[in-house]
């Protein structure tokens, strides 16, 4: 009984260092797990900043080309505004001198009729009075393409402007 038991001691020990072993061993694989983990959290993290800095950049980005394009479409407003007030002025301008070339021609008329003036003076008349008109003509021709034009433009920038708004509500999503 007593080899017995003695037996039985040294299993109960060998599987006591057995399971010890196996704990050890547990224990080293969980470490390396908590090693590979917590790298794989810096990793993450690492990354995750960097992500993070690439969406700052390109939301800084966005935010400076929209306000380029506005800049832009501002300034674009403005010009666009100047030459189409100078096509105006230059229409009302032809629109005057074609209503007094008439003004004379009519005048010229009148004193031709009554033989005052000469074939030559109400001729230079009806001259001046067509040059007015094609004038007036072209300045109003002028006029509607520089109006529509400075339109297209408007519009063309104006979109410019709502792709930068795009760009920048995407970069912040």
């Amino acid at each position: 009984q007593l080899s017995e038991a003695q037996m039985n001691v040294r299993k109960l020990m060998e599987q006591e260092r057995i399971e010890r072993q196996k704990r050890q061993m547990s224990e080293l694989q969980a470490e390396d797990s908590l090693e590979d983990a917590k790298t794989q959290l810096l990793q993450i993290e690492a990354d995750g900043r960097a992500n993070k800095e690439k969406i700052e950049e390109e939301i800084k980005k966005s935010v400076t080309t929209l306000q380029e394009a506005e800049n832009a479409f501002q300034i674009l407003k403005e010009d666009l505004t100047s030459i189409e007030d100078q096509a105006e002025l230059k229409l009302t301008e032809a629109e005057m001198s074609e209503k007094e070339a008439e003004n004379d021609l009519t005048r010229l008329k009148e004193l031709f009729a009554a033989k005052i003036t000469s074939q030559k003076q109400l001729e230079d008349g009806v001259n001046a009075y067509n040059r007015a008109r094609l004038e007036c003509s072209y300045a109003k021709e002028s006029f509607d393409k520089i109006k529509i034009k400075n339109a297209q433009d408007l519009l063309a920038a104006m979109l410019k402007v709502e792709e930068c708004k795009e760009m920048l509500e995407n970069a912040r999503i």
